[in-house]
């Protein structure tokens, strides 16, 4: 988000931009907040007599999360989907926040298996077809009576 200015034909005094950053994998938070410090700095070089700086830096959604695919739960639920879903399934990337990364950081791993597509999710409207619902339901069974064998 950018905010800044009282009117259109008035030279604002100052400017607010919000920046979501979201981390991948392999990536360190101290090296982000590096590369926004040197964006600072160019952008106030570029514009003698401003001064742009970091008001703050807040973590939302933490570090970036992932299990390995060759992780014990990961196989178990995949092949509990395929099981269940009769397709083939591979892992991916979500470019999206979960709750994994809270569960991730304390040493839990954790798999992000659902109905529904992200391009949908949280947006006016947003909706899953009752049949992926169902398929999902039954997914999870699979892969709960798989982890407790």
């Amino acid at each position: 988000m950018i905010k800044g200015g009282v009117q259109e034909n008035v030279l604002p005094d100052r400017c607010e931009l919000v920046i979501d950053r979201r981390m991948v994998p392999g990536e360190r938070e101290s090296e982000l907040i590096e590369q926004f410090e040197s964006l600072c700095q160019v952008a106030q070089s570029a514009f003698p007599g401003s001064r742009v700086y970091v008001d703050r830096y807040l973590v939302t959604t933490g570090p970036a999360a992932e299990t390995s695919p060759e992780s014990e739960l990961v196989k178990t639920a995949f092949a509990a989907a395929e099981a269940v879903t009769g397709e083939r399934q591979t892992p991916f990337g979500l470019t999206c926040n979960t709750d994994m990364n809270h569960f991730v950081r304390k040493g839990i791993p954790t798999v992000v298996i659902g109905p529904g597509t992200i391009t949908i999710a949280h947006k006016p409207n947003e909706f899953v077809e009752l049949a992926q619902l169902e398929k999902a339901c039954a997914v999870d069974e699979a892969v709960i009576r798989a982890l407790l064998r």
